[in-house]
């Protein structure tokens, strides 16, 4: 692949990215409440974080699962596509607009920018009724803003926003309270920007698989045979785990708690 064939493909991935963000945050939020005539304190709440990779059917896919669950759902429209800090106050006026402190339990799903912003917001709101949450993290998706401010500073600005290069400086912030439930799933394939950088990728540093550094305590861990773009559209393969975890503080016995022994650029 000669110099303007790989510029022409990393645009077309950058593009095709951003065209299904754009698509989707016209859907604005997500908001799906069951049995309006119980308190918030008798309900459970599922707010669920995605990331910058959120692609045009993710709501769809989140809503279709989770419609028939005794969750209300939230899927906020929070990413402020130029501000980190605005992405947080977004979510922290989401939060009081629907009243997440007033309800019996509040659980969580969070992609990595939906990541640190929650554990962002937590750490400083400090709620009283977070009862489990599940993380999906990435040892090479994480890597992904740094990776594109670095190489291509100008197209992520023009096609994803600044807020790529405000979160690459951002360190990972611990959601400290032992008290909550978390669980992590762990993408075991590369995206197509982190396949295109494969070396920057790898430069930055070695992964160990079996035991990444996540700084994040958590009660289970499982790997999963996706990447970061599948992890919103498979609930079909990921759902029922979050769901046991929710209830159970564990994933389900069939859930690989042990690397795929793979390469993650290729998967075989």
């Amino acid at each position: 692949m000669n110099r303007n064939t790989s510029f022409l493909f990393l645009v077309l991935i950058l593009l095709t990215a951003n065209l299904n963000a754009q698509i989707c945050y016209k859907d604005k939020a997500v908001v799906v409440i069951h049995n309006n005539e119980l308190p918030l304190s008798k309900k459970k709440a599922l707010v669920i974080l995605p990331g910058l990779d959120e692609n045009r059917n993710s709501r769809k896919h989140m809503q279709a699962f989770f419609d028939t669950t005794e969750y209300d759902l939230f899927i906020p429209d929070y990413i402020d596509h130029n501000s980190f800090e605005n992405s947080i106050a977004n979510f922290r006026f989401f939060a009081h607009e629907h009243q997440f402190e007033e309800y019996g339990e509040l659980y969580f799903i969070s992609y990595i920018l939906g990541t640190w912003v929650l554990n962002r917001y937590l750490e400083e709101a400090k709620p009283g009724n977070v009862a489990a949450m599940v993380y999906d993290r990435s040892p090479l998706q994480e890597r992904a803003a740094l990776v594109a401010t670095e190489n291509i500073p100008f197209l992520a600005r023009v096609f994803v926003g600044r807020v790529v290069e405000q979160l690459s400086e951002r360190p990972y912030l611990t959601y400290s309270d032992t008290s909550v439930a978390k669980g992590i799933m762990i993408e075991s394939r590369a995206t197509n920007l982190i396949r295109f950088f494969r070396k920057k990728t790898l430069a930055i540093g070695p992964i160990n698989w079996q035991e990444p550094d996540l700084q994040q305590d958590h009660l289970d861990l499982m790997y999963v045979p996706l990447n970061h773009d599948q992890m919103y559209d498979h609930y079909e393969l990921i759902g029922a785990d979050i769901l046991y975890f929710f209830e159970h503080h564990s994933f389900t016995s069939d859930a690989r708690r042990t690397w795929y022994e793979w390469d993650p650029f290729t998967g075989k």
